[in-house]
């Protein structure tokens, strides 16, 4: 799976990477971290000496990341892919970074594939994280009727499982890009009570379900409610992406970076709700 997109963003010339960078670097409203140019050159020389070794990679992608250069990042993981095998959990990572990055037409690239890739399967992993990533940012990708008989089907198909509340999160967004304000709320509360009633809890849905209620409310004209939902997420957040070593040491990663993109946005809806 996503062997097209592999090979296409791999030999994406670097120029244009860089300008995804550069536009992103230009957004004044987030102050981008400091890149450890040191460690990037000792990884750098990891990868040259051992090209197939996926680790370097992985390593150099994430010290990418700390530095919000989401554009390497990005391409890392698509180098990293290219040595394993491109799969849904991958090709949502990569999407990840190419939706902070602000590359829209990638990300668009990858989607279209990963639907006609996994449309049709009937594992959960992969048909939540299809219909997530095609729906991330505010222009969804590709027909939201599909999006949502994705999220429908993953969710029956979570039932029972600790994780379910994953399933449910992302069909109260896909509702929620279909202006489908009130049922986007009931999903987010019944991602809610599943995550409450499960072994353990998943603290990055969580901040998930609030930063799409605070969007559903503002929608629907309540805009006080709203900061309220939002501000109980948003220390949650913060401390998380404090610890850039914990973060990324981990292997739930990218979903606080979901977090923050679904979080970024509700905060600038409720800067500004008429738009």
């Amino acid at each position: 799976m996503l062997r097209r997109f592999l090979i296409s963003m791999w030999l994406f010339s670097f120029a244009s990477l860089m300008f995804v960078s550069v536009a992103h670097a230009d957004n004044k409203a987030e102050k981008k971290p400091k890149l450890n140019e040191e460690r990037i050159l000792e990884l750098t020389a990891l990868i040259q000496a051992k090209p197939n070794d996926p680790a370097g990679y992985r390593m150099r992608a994430f010290q990418y990341a700390r530095g919000h250069a989401w554009d390497k990042a990005a391409a890392d993981f698509v180098k990293l892919a290219s040595l394993r095998q491109g799969n849904s959990q991958i090709g949502q990572q990569i999407g990840v970074f190419l939706v902070l990055g602000g590359d829209t037409k990638t990300h668009e690239a990858l989607c279209k594939e990963m639907l006609e890739g996994y449309s049709d399967s009937n594992d959960l992993g992969n048909l939540e994280r299809t219909a997530k990533l095609c729906t991330l940012m505010p222009k969804p990708v590709g027909k939201l009727e599909k999006h949502l008989e994705l999220a429908k089907r993953s969710v029956d198909l979570s039932k029972g499982r600790d994780f379910a509340s994953h399933h449910h999160r992302t069909l109260g967004l896909v509702l929620y890009r279909m202006k489908k304000y009130d049922e986007a709320i009931d999903a987010i509360r019944a991602a809610d009570k599943v995550d409450a009633a499960a072994r353990f809890q998943i603290p990055s849905v969580i901040v998930c379900n609030r930063a799409i209620e605070s969007m559903c409310l503002i929608r629907l004209g309540k805009l006080n409610e709203a900061k309220n939902v939002l501000a109980k997420a948003t220390p949650v957040l913060t401390e998380k992406l404090k610890n850039q070593t914990a973060l990324y040491g981990g292997n739930f990663w990218h979903d606080w970076l979901i977090a923050k993109i679904l979080h970024d946005e509700a905060q600038q809806l409720v800067a500004k709700p008429k738009q």
